[in-house]
């Protein structure tokens, strides 16, 4: 996206200029109708290839992601929320990022029973283990001294009566688990892809949920 804010920012600046000195006026419009329209055929993140369980059958699907940037501290930085925009055959559309999940099984994350007390507690949490066990979100009791998003690979979901359920579903934050069999190969959470290797850094971008 960086890379497409450069050219963009070029393709003004170009435009300006040919206002300023007036060479617009030797262009052909005929090379400007020519431009196809977009239709918006990119997505930030597919996943192709997925089983699905629903109703007890299982469906091969491929989802599609996309990142919303929500500005934080005064618009000064940001951090991102992941929606899911579709969900199905996805083959006319193109991912940013791609992953081929053949022979790989969706689960939907998990909540934990137990709830943390601080963000202490939190740091000493293995995710990976959580990701073995479906858990993408963690309860946690306090509201105090939180950031505005999880810096942690899972989601933190702030102690309420009732657990946030996640579901797969368009406009839906994704948020699940990938399995091979019983074993486990990726994790999925706020739409950011999470292997074994990953994990090892525990940094992530997960949501607050409250």
């Amino acid at each position: 996206k960086q890379f497409l804010r450069k050219v963009n920012f070029i393709a003004l600046l170009m435009a300006f200029k040919s206002v300023a000195d007036e060479s617009y006026q030797t262009e052909e419009l005929e090379k400007y109708n020519s431009i196809p329209f977009n239709e918006e055929l990119m997505m930030d993140f597919i996943i192709r290839n997925v089983s699905v369980l629903r109703d007890s059958r299982k469906f091969t699907v491929d989802i599609g992601i996309n990142f919303e940037e929500i500005n934080i501290n005064n618009a000064n930085d940001y951090y991102l929320q992941a929606s899911i925009e579709d969900i199905g055959d996805l083959s006319v559309f193109t991912g940013f990022e791609e992953l081929d999940a053949s022979g790989l099984t969706l689960h939907t994350g998990k909540t934990t029973e137990d709830t943390f007390n601080s963000l202490d507690e939190l740091n000493q949490l293995n995710p990976l283990e959580l990701f073995q066990n479906n858990i993408t979100n963690v309860k946690l009791q306090t509201e105090k001294q939180l950031p505005e998003f999880s810096p942690y690979p899972f989601n933190i979901e702030l102690n309420t009566k009732e657990t946030a359920p996640n579901k797969i579903k368009t406009e839906a934050v994704p948020n699940f688990i990938l399995r091979k069999g019983r074993d486990f190969k990726y994790a999925v959470v706020n739409g950011f892809l999470y292997d074994e290797i990953s994990l090892q850094r525990k940094e992530g971008n997960g949501l607050i949920i409250r």
